[in-house]
């Protein structure tokens, strides 16, 4: 039975859930929604490509079978078997999720011992590093988005345009230094997809003594780009 269930903004900058194609994210999600109150469900292909994606007939129950794969290769979900049964379990299910009245189950948490998966669940030792890297990680997601909030908050002026590249290896707080400390970028650009695509110039301080009698750069927005 389907269940509703929270999602935590770090999720959408989480750098293991940005390695997932659009559809795997959907897909990670709505396993969540048909795990039982401990994060186990049964991890059937066809059963849950049907529930999960009900109305895309281009997406066969080989390829959702792939994309389990993937996710739990990223250590977001624990596939495993016990008793010629195939199981997920999504990990770390219960610091994401607030359970007040759990439904009971019969569905089996997943025990080293019994299962065939190399994705089995990890010995305490490991499990704990294993948590101190996921915590790590949670903390520098939270960070950034912090960072990429007050650039924006003291940027007041950059568009937040649309970028089709990844952002999660900008130095926030370094981009603002350097804008800041480069008058012709406060002149000229205005645009968060030119920064973005020059980012590695920008932060090596190419533009901090630019002159406007050098070559300029080129604009970059929407895809395209123009000689400023």
């Amino acid at each position: 039975m389907a269940r509703k269930r929270m999602i935590d903004p770090s999720f959408w900058i989480d750098e293991k859930v940005g390695e997932l194609a659009f559809v795997e994210r959907l897909i990670f999600i709505g396993l969540w929604t048909f795990a039982d109150d401990n994060g186990v469900g049964r991890a059937n292909p066809k059963q849950l490509k049907a529930a999960i994606l009900p109305y895309d007939d281009t997406f066969r129950v080989s390829d959702f079978e792939k994309s389990l794969a993937k996710i739990a290769t990223l250590k977001l979900i624990t596939l495993y078997e016990i008793d010629g049964q195939k199981y997920y379990f999504v990990n770390n299910f219960k610091r994401h999720q607030t359970i007040n009245k759990p439904t009971p189950s019969n569905l089996p948490l997943p025990l080293p011992e019994k299962c065939s998966s190399p994705t089995a669940p990890l010995q305490p030792k490991r499990r704990e590093e294993n948590l101190s890297e996921e915590n790590r990680s949670e903390e520098n997601a939270h960070t950034r988005e912090k960072s990429q909030k007050h650039f924006f908050d003291t940027h007041d002026k950059i568009q937040f345009d649309n970028y089709d590249g990844l952002i999660t290896e900008i130095d926030f707080d370094l981009l603002g230094k350097c804008y800041d400390e480069s008058s012709w970028l406060q002149e000229n650009i205005t645009n968060f997809s030119w920064l973005c695509k020059y980012y590695k110039k920008i932060a090596a301080g190419e533009y901090k003594d630019f002159k406007k009698s050098g070559k300029p750069p080129k604009r970059y927005s929407g895809g395209v780009t123009r000689d400023l």
